[in-house]
């Protein structure tokens, strides 16, 4: 008997994903594996207005999230943050009994958008490329 394979939802927050080379090749490639979903938040909500009600359900159907993100001025982008803003919630989330996601497994893919080298010499910052 074979273990039931992990739900994986990708929680992806790219603004521009069309733009982009890095986060788009890495939600190709795992569109159409087995127990993943890909959950585009800017595709979702191109205004904004986050479904409090269906976030937290989609979060609890799935083992383990991955968040997918370009850092933008060293941090989230801005959906993502209103993302957690509004769907975790203390209580559900966190706190005294914020034991909704007790169990579940968190991975982060961010892209800083700069090259190796800017990293080895010590200059590190976002180049205006479409990485």
């Amino acid at each position: 008997m074979s273990p039931t394979p992990s739900r994986t939802l990708v929680l992806l927050a790219h603004p521009r994903l069309s733009a982009s080379r890095i986060n788009a090749a890495l939600v190709a490639g795992v569109r159409e594996l087995d127990g993943v979903a890909v959950h585009d938040l800017y595709h979702a909500y191109p205004d904004g207005d986050i479904d409090v009600a269906a976030e937290p359900q989609r979060r609890l159907a799935h083992d383990t999230v991955v968040l997918q993100f370009p850092i933008q001025w060293y941090a989230m982008p801005a959906l993502l943050k209103h993302w957690f803003d509004e769907v975790l919630q203390a209580g559900w989330a966190y706190g005294h009994d914020g034991h909704a996601l007790r169990g579940k497994g968190l991975f982060v893919a961010a892209d800083y958008r700069a090259r190796l080298a800017a990293f080895t010499r010590g200059d590190a910052h976002p180049e205006h490329d479409s990485r």
